[in-house]
């Protein structure tokens, strides 16, 4: 039995897509051209959620610093 309270350390690509906001063609075409590494599990390539908060972090920055930040 799965214990629903344990949040998981790394997301296959469907749900790191949801967790981002974008759809999955998105993130497929974004995890091939930026710096964003995956891990190889079985046959599923799992992406651990402190990187994706980091990519998220660092576009923020760079959104800041380019005056393009939402408000």
């Amino acid at each position: 039995m799965v214990n629903q309270n344990i949040a998981p350390a790394a997301l296959p690509s469907g749900e790191a897509a949801k967790y981002l906001g974008i759809q999955r063609a998105t993130f497929d075409r974004l995890a091939k051209s930026v710096p964003l590494p995956g891990i190889r599990m079985g046959n599923r390539r799992v992406f651990r959620v402190e990187m994706l908060d980091r990519y998220l972090q660092a576009r923020e920055q760079q959104a800041i610093e380019l005056g393009e930040a939402t408000r």
